[in-house]
């Protein structure tokens, strides 16, 4: 007997390929890379190897900027495609299998990075701290790590976690009752997204008083989860209502504006005018706390980054809704690449931390060295391995 679908009322989009969705995936991997390259050399965010050889105040600052533009928005607009890709997923494969593909999916490679890429890139670039903590070899210090469950580094895979539980939960919801509402086909207007914006400023603001930007749970920087949670049950809804196929010019240039804005007139304004160039206060109010710094800075930030997920969305689809031999191997081997690259970059860092150059140009090497070793190893090395094939 068949059991209904409380999926039952989304219209599939799979039966076409969404070629401009393909490319944005992999286009946010390659900011990842990028991301964790500047985070080496930079002082924002947290690697598993950093080097401070060389820094200045000007190369922290143009890596500190990066990081802010970059982080605004790549994680969400991940969360967002992940979400728009569920429930068609779940049609084709129905519960059980469903359910069961995504933990294996999203779950053993966590589980693959946590025993065995992460401790090596743990310990081996930070011996001589483990040496101090009394811990004198590798093995030693694996004794301590495994049994532990507090110590189990997840580095980037923290998603794959995230993204699991955001999937199972909204699958959770929706077996729950009657959901036709959420069924019925709406056009996308500007007040969803407006209302988008003030969920995810004001939610990050509250989560924020508790957990400041540059805090974590197990790798999780439960600061930014606001807009994750919010942006992948966007992503649900807009496969039910198209609403990645509905972002009209006008809508598009509209929020150019509003981006345009954010980043020529408020960002210099809201970094003056708080006083992050100021040494007496810096940047710690925008990060977390009863500051009006945080709030400014928490509603910038998802203004930003849903200007900047629109503006993106139209320009890919009207201009990259097309794929040859390269994207598509870009496309079909980035998430072999957001699993491995963490070593890869840390190796070339290590490699590089000799090399005497200005800083800026050291990061630009790093993350343009590491992106076509670890795309040449996940096409022709990792993927073709046949239990990390099937999950990856």
């Amino acid at each position: 007997m068949a059991v209904p679908s409380p999926w039952k009322g989304f219209r599939s989009n799979m039966s076409r390929r969404l070629y401009f969705a393909d490319n944005l995936r992999w286009s946010m991997i390659v900011l990842v890379v990028f991301i964790h390259a500047s985070v080496t050399y930079g002082p924002l965010g947290s690697w598993f190897y950093r080097d401070s050889a060389g820094v200045t105040d000007t190369s922290d600052t143009v890596l500190a900027i990066f990081g802010v533009f970059v982080q605004g928005f790549f994680m969400g607009m991940l969360f967002l495609l992940a979400g728009y890709f569920t429930p068609g997923s779940y049609q084709r494969k129905g519960l059980v299998r469903f359910v069961k593909d995504r933990a294996i999916r999203l779950g053993v490679p966590a589980l693959v990075f946590i025993f065995l890429i992460a401790p090596p890139i743990v310990y081996y670039p930070n011996e001589d701290y483990w040496h101090e903590q009394g811990t004198a070899t590798f093995i030693e210090w694996l004794g301590d790590y495994l049994p532990d469950p507090s110590r189990w580094d997840m580095g980037p895979l923290w998603f794959t976690v995230a993204l699991l539980a955001f999937t199972l939960a909204w699958v959770g919801f929706m077996s729950l009752g009657d959901t036709r509402e959420l069924h019925e086909k709406k056009r996308l207007r500007q007040w969803h997204l407006l209302l988008v914006v003030f969920l995810m400023g004001f939610a990050s603001f509250i989560v924020r008083l508790w957990h400041p930007i540059g805090t974590d749970v197990w790798n999780m920087q439960l600061c930014f989860f606001p807009q994750y949670i919010v942006l992948f049950v966007l992503g649900v809804l807009a496969h039910s209502n198209d609403w990645l196929l509905g972002i009209e010019k006008r809508m598009a240039r509209f929020w150019n504006l509003i981006l345009l804005v954010l980043v020529v007139a408020v960002f210099p304004i809201l970094t003056v005018a708080g006083g992050a160039l100021e040494e007496e206060t810096g940047t710690d109010a925008y990060f977390g706390g009863l500051h009006w710094q945080s709030f400014a800075f928490a509603m910038w930030v998802e203004f930003y980054c849903v200007a900047v997920i629109v503006s993106l969305i139209f320009l890919y689809r009207e201009r990259f809704n097309r794929q040859g031999r390269v994207s598509k191997y870009l496309s079909d081997n980035s998430f072999a690449v957001y699993v491995f690259h963490a070593p890869v970059v840390v190796g070339i860092g290590i490699l590089l931390h000799p090399v005497s150059a200005p800083v800026i140009l050291k990061f630009l090497v790093l993350a343009l060295c590491s992106l076509p070793i670890i795309y040449l190893l996940a096409g022709f090395v990792l993927r073709k391995v046949p239990l990390l094939k099937s999950i990856l």
